[in-house]
């Protein structure tokens, strides 16, 4: 104050030693000044550095260059070199092993042996700290991004200017400057190395060029290229570094590995950036074989990050990668050490906590899997795809309620998001809440959702493969189109394979279906080893085609590729237990639930096969051991009340079913099963009430048709003289329906009952339809002969005989005669044996007998 804008260094000094000393505060001082072109020693600048250089030793310093240096700038930067390098070296380029800090000897390390290299030696800063390990900048993925942003194909320029002149300390010919101005043109295009017409093909043909000068600006460029593919490099590996879904395709990761080999090779031996460069190659090719599921090229990988982790061992991106080879191979208690060797190096970093929540998740250690999602939150609520992940745990412990609570929670947070929006995450979230409906039952709203997920992304082929299991059983064609596509999208994804012959296999239209299936399922293998169920898939088509000894050999093959997977064990237990080998497969169904007791599917099947031991007890414990385990599991309490159902426990089954609705008021399956079990009891009210829940569900016209199809089937326990009556029960719900009015004509008509009243009501119902109903034209038919209704069985007669396909030899023999085709009614009637005329009635019987 007062002094002009001076400062005096005594000053300075005293202030900051009293700082550091006293106060305990971390004080740098920062420095990037050199006026040349004055009488440095009258100014007093070199003073003042020598000065500097000497003092401050409580004190972290950053100075611009040595004494008797000059601090110099770049056109192509618009700063001072040593001002630029420093700021991006403090948001994340100086972070070598990728741990989201920046140390003073990292930062010290990125400054100098950029400016150096960047000015040809001509400035070496001057940094010294207190502790070269302590922590000067903590930064992330965002902050690394922008710098690699500001430094992406910056030009060069062999004009460097010192600060205080503006003048330049190189004089060039022009053509020299003519190769610079290529080297540049190309650099902007992108055209690092593709062949001469390219930045190093520049530099390839300085080499005709014996002199001094070129040799300079060979070594500027060579530098500078190598610069340019660092950061091109960084770039993916930042990527990478931010953990999102949609990660660049694995051609982008090879290509950053060739771009990190080629600026290791530009550097000079002993250039300390060489390591750098080294690690980067070295993850980008191992990344890409997995990026790509290139599994052949496994062990190359794994390869390719152990020899980086050599060089830096303090890399968390490196344990990630290789927790991400060891997963994809089944080796989990490798993958989750890897994962957890991340967390210890960036605590903060969320990435490696997702990694072991999904781990815990594959090996069924829920609660883990749960805490380490949870975990994730805490760090950042705003980290949408925790939820999207806690989600997915929920969905696999069959939670369905909780599992739409956090993908609504993260679909939510994505539409009100302001960052950077992908497709993918779009596809994946839209695609997550339609295998929510899809196991609740609700196919219509699955349906929808999966078609906005194909919509917004094509290219994310679950939704197609979801949309193939809608129409797997009702239009096989449809199906597999959607498969098909799915292929083409992603032609080496072997779960589209997989599901191709799955469907091929389960519903086969001939031989070659089942041939193809074959072929599918070993492309399957081919691209993916390791997944248990492409293996079984071929053995159930073994099992299929009768050759047992093959079979068997893909089922223990499954079990070896996935170490022991439960899913595995209960294949290999199902096929022993279709075998009749009851010993073995139910040894191989304990082994299964020991690795996963919360799998209600195996605990089923486990229980089918007691039954048929005439075990039902055992059964029985088996069912509530795992449904105990899952409380708030719809499927659970469903899965449960079907086997009480099995067992003719119907008071059981019912509680069962209740369970499921009350953990889930929308899983469907367990609402039908309540309709049809409460009607099968002759609860018919109750039976109604379920199904009018369904429909305000969704309005489903199947509901309907498939609980008329019970009411049928429970109708034949009702004696006949009730049973029409009985019947009406169900006008208020679906009155409409041609099934209900065929099932009361046909209890009518046997019984005898009201034939007289039943027929204008009947012909009333049949003229609202908008269609033609055979079944109602052979009542009303049948009816107007005993009512000898003469116009009406005329009538009935014609289009009995013109409308329907699938006629009955007795009826269509009258109708012939009715019709005046005696003839052909005759030899009709020779064909009719006396048993079937049983059923029909007395005016009936005397029409037949006149033929």
């Amino acid at each position: 104050y007062g002094a002009a804008g001076t400062l005096k260094l005594t000053d300075l000094e005293n202030y900051t030693a009293r700082l550091a000393g006293v106060k305990k505060v971390k004080v740098s001082l920062i420095m990037d000044a050199c006026h040349a072109g004055f009488d440095v020693r009258k100014d007093g600048v070199l003073k003042a550095q020598e000065n500097i250089s000497a003092g401050f030793n409580q004190i972290n310093k950053l100075l611009g260059c040595a004494v008797n240096e000059f601090s110099y700038e770049a056109d192509s930067v618009g700063h001072g070199l040593f001002s630029w390098y420093l700021v991006q070296g403090l948001m994340g380029l100086a972070d070598a092993p990728a741990d989201n800090i920046v140390t003073f000897d990292e930062l010290k390390n990125w400054t100098q042996k950029k400016v150096a290299a960047a000015t040809r030696g001509k400035q070496n800063p001057i940094i010294s700290a207190q502790n070269g390990d302590a922590v000067f900048a903590e930064v992330d993925p965002a902050m690394r991004a922008a710098a690699l942003a500001l430094a992406k194909n910056k030009s060069y320029s062999n004009l460097l200017a010192m600060r205080g002149t503006g003048e330049g300390d190189t004089l060039i010919s022009a053509k020299l400057q003519r190769y610079i101005d290529r080297y540049n043109r190309f650099l902007l295009a992108g055209q690092l190395y593709e062949g001469d017409s390219s930045a190093l093909g520049i530099i390839y043909s300085l080499d005709h060029l014996e002199n001094t000068a070129t040799a300079d600006i060979k070594s500027g460029l060579q530098n500078h290229l190598a610069e340019a593919l660092e950061t091109r490099s960084q770039l993916v590996l930042n990527e990478y570094l931010k953990g999102k879904s949609e990660q660049p395709p694995a051609a982008t990761y090879l290509r950053a590995g060739m771009d990190a080999d080629l600026a290791d090779s530009l550097l000079a031996a002993g250039d300390p950036r060489k390591k750098n460069d080294r690690v980067m190659a070295n993850f980008h090719k191992a990344f890409s074989f997995i990026r790509y599921e290139n599994f052949e090229k496994y062990g190359e990988a794994e390869r390719l990050l152990r020899e980086a982790l050599a060089i830096e061992d303090r890399a968390a991106y490196l344990y990630v990668t290789m927790s991400y080879l060891m997963e994809y191979q089944n080796k989990y208690d490798s993958a989750i050490y890897f994962a957890q060797k991340a967390e210890r190096i960036i605590p903060t970093w969320t990435v490696p906590k997702n990694i072991l929540g999904n781990l815990y998740a594959d090996i069924y250690q829920w609660e883990k899997s749960l805490a380490y999602h949870q975990a994730v939150l805490k760090m950042d609520s705003s980290f949408i795809w925790s939820y999207n992940n806690l989600g997915k745990a929920m969905l696999d412990m069959d939670r369905i309620p909780e599992a739409e609570a956090y993908f609504q929670k993260a679909l939510t947070m994505k539409k009100n998001s302001k960052t950077e929006r992908l497709n993918s995450d779009w596809a994946i979230a839209y695609s997550n809440l339609g295998v929510i409906y899809k196991e609740r039952g609700l196919v219509a709203k699955a349906e929808y959702y999966f078609n906005i997920a194909d919509s917004i992304d094509p290219t994310f082929t679950q939704s197609k493969r979801m949309l193939s299991d809608i129409y797997a059983a009702i239009d096989g064609e449809k199906a597999g189109l959607y498969l098909e596509k799915a292929i083409i999208a992603s032609p080496f994804e072997a779960e589209n394979y997989y599901k191709l012959a799955e469907l091929n296999r389960r519903y086969p239209l001939n031989k070659l279906s089942l041939r193809m299936a074959d072929s599918l399922y070993r492309k399957a293998i081919t691209l993916n080893p390791y997944n248990e169920w492409y293996h079984a898939g071929l053995g159930y088509l073994y099992v299929d085609e009768k050759d047992s000894v093959a079979a068997a050999a893909r089922f223990k093959e499954a079990v070896q590729v996935s170490r022991s997977s439960p899913d595995a064990l209960y294949n290999l237990a199902y096929y022993h237990a279709m075998q009749e080998n009851a010993d073995t497969a139910v040894l191989l169904y304990r082994m299964a639930l020991a690795k996963n007791p919360h799998d209600i599917s195996i605990a089923d099947e486990f229980a089918e096969l007691l039954l048929k031991l005439h075990d039902t007890s055992q059964a029985e414990k088996v069912m509530l051991t795992s449904a105990s385990l899952q409380q708030l599991s719809p499927k659970a309490a469903y899965v449960l009340g079907n086997f009480y159902y099995k067992i003719q426990n119907s008071s059981k089954a019912l509680s069962a079913y209740k369970r499921s609705i009350t953990v889930d008021p929308n899983y469907v399956t367990a609402l039908k099963a309540l309709m049809y079990t409460h009607l099968l009891k002759g609860n018919v009210s109750e039976s109604k009430q379920y199904l009018v829940k369904l429909n305000k569900l969704d309005r489903d016209p199947q509901y309907e048709i498939d609980f008329l199809n019970a009411v049928a089937e429970a109708a034949i326990n009702v004696p006949l003289n009730r049973r029409a009556a009985w019947l009406r029960q169900f006008y208020s719900i679906a009155g409409e329906r041609e099934l209900l009015q065929e099932l009361i004509a046909e209890s009518l008509y046997e019984s005898g009952a009201a034939l007289g009243t039943a027929l204008p009501a009947l012909r009333k119902v049949e003229r609202k339809l908008d269609y033609s109903s055979p079944a109602l034209i052979k009542w009303l038919f049948l009816f107007s002969v005993e009512g000898n209704d003469k116009a009406m069985i005329n009538e009935m007669a014609q289009r009995y005989l013109d409308e329907l396909l699938n006629t009955e030899p007795a009826i269509y023999a009258v109708a012939m005669k009715i019709t005046g085709k005696t003839k052909e009614a005759k030899k009709l009637k020779q064909a009719v044996p006396v048993s079937q005329l049983k059923y029909f009635r007395q005016h009936f019987k005397r029409l037949f007998s006149e033929i």
